[in-house]
């Protein structure tokens, strides 16, 4: 596992950055409202959500908090053996999945449990309100479905760092 300490370092700065603005977003953004960045298309937009995406299951916060600390432990594991159960896989692409969908669930997890809720503020048109934690998640479970089913970039893998 030579270089999980740059891959810890990494999940711990993208979960950092996600803290610190949702910090800054409680801060500011309670103070102003609503704020246009690129007019309607893009706006920061205090938002508390008490369920997953798209608010469903509002009201399961401890439900929802196992289910991201689950969700935490099975990408230990698949940390772990991913690289044998998918032999095609690309390892750095395995891994930068895994960490970017960890960090997003544990940016989110952290709200759930210390804040009651989720905190959003980013607000795109016809789309629900999200965070950098969603984004992290959403990129990290899309790139890690690519690994499983095309075996990274090239198609083939299991030649690079571990």
């Amino acid at each position: 596992m030579a270089g999980s300490g740059r891959w810890a370092a990494l999940a711990l700065l993208l979960f950092a950055a996600d803290q610190a603005l949702k910090a800054w977003a409680e801060r500011g953004l309670s103070q102003v409202g609503d704020v246009p960045l690129l007019g309607t298309w893009l706006m920061l937009a205090l938002r508390y959500n008490p369920g997953a995406g798209f608010s469903v299951f509002a009201g399961l916060r401890v439900w929802l908090a196992g289910l991201g600390v689950a969700a935490l432990a099975a990408a230990a594991v698949a940390w772990r053996y991913g690289p044998r159960w998918f032999p095609h896989a690309s390892p750095r692409g395995w891994r930068l999945a895994l960490v970017l969908a960890a960090a997003g669930t544990a940016g989110n997890l952290v709200d759930r449990l210390w804040r009651g809720a989720v905190v959003d503020y980013l607000a795109l048109p016809f789309w629900p309100v999200f965070n950098l934690a969603d984004v992290f998640l959403t990129v990290g479970c899309f790139l890690l479905a690519w690994q499983v089913i095309k075996g990274g970039a090239s198609g083939h893998g299991g030649t690079g760092s571990r």
